[in-house]
């Protein structure tokens, strides 16, 4: 059973050598044309000292948002994959962390 509350997922990217402005470019229009219920925030930064990885920051009002989405992403996540996947040296690492205690407020606004 999944607690209830705000859950932030992060997902590390490694890309092959050489696709790092490309998968920049990429993650930047994800998150320029994402929007989804219960995405609280959604940043990805690269890496400065290994430019080929990124890490993916979502923050979800609760994991059953992220599940949902997962289940049928929208057509900004599909080009995303789609265009991402060739570029990346592995799957995506996934992981999932819950607030504990609450998050502060500025974290989860209204």
């Amino acid at each position: 059973m999944t607690a209830p509350g705000p859950v932030a997922v992060l997902g590390f990217q490694q890309g092959r050598p050489g696709t790092a402005a490309a998968l920049a470019e990429l993650n930047r229009q994800l998150a320029a044309g994402l929007a989804a219920p219960g995405l609280l925030d959604y940043q990805v930064v690269q890496d400065a000292a290994r430019p080929e990885r990124f890490c993916a920051y979502w923050l979800w009002g609760d994991r059953a948002d992220r599940e949902a989405l997962w289940a049928a992403p929208p057509e900004p996540l599909r080009r995303f994959r789609a265009a991402a996947e060739p570029l990346w040296a592995a799957p995506p690492t996934v992981l999932r962390y819950r607030w504990e205690p609450a998050p502060p407020a500025a974290f989860c606004p209204d």
